[in-house]
């Protein structure tokens, strides 16, 4: 009886595991496309960035044109929540156990506060 609880207990936390693997990949593609919509919607040049459109590897697909109705955000706006954006994305790393990924976004995000 023991044997079958802790069986039963290795397949629970094996999958509580790759749900929360699941979780993590799935909010840092989130986290990166939306860093990448804002910075190619707006116009954002960040540090560390590479611009997909420049490396003619693949063309960003937005022709957005703001209408009268619509105020742009400012530019402090934008890098606010790129910040917030690499933060995020450095905390996901961190969970992953990905400590130079997460150290490369933090620092990323610290230097938008130079800006």
């Amino acid at each position: 009886k023991l044997q079958g609880q802790s069986k039963l207990e290795r397949r629970r936390r094996v999958e509580s595991q790759a749900s929360t693997e699941l979780f993590l990949e799935g909010a840092t593609g989130f986290y990166n496309q939306l860093l990448h919509e804002l910075c190619t919607l707006f116009h954002l040049e960040l540090p560390g960035r590479v611009n997909r459109a420049r490396t003619g590897l693949l063309q960003d697909q937005y022709s957005f044109e703001w209408n009268f109705n619509t105020k742009q955000p400012q530019q402090s706006s934008c890098l606010y929540i790129s910040q917030h954006c690499l933060v995020h994305l450095g905390d996901l790393a961190r969970y992953r156990t990905q400590l130079n990924e997460s150290h490369t976004f933090y620092h990323l995000a610290a230097q938008l506060v130079a800006y």
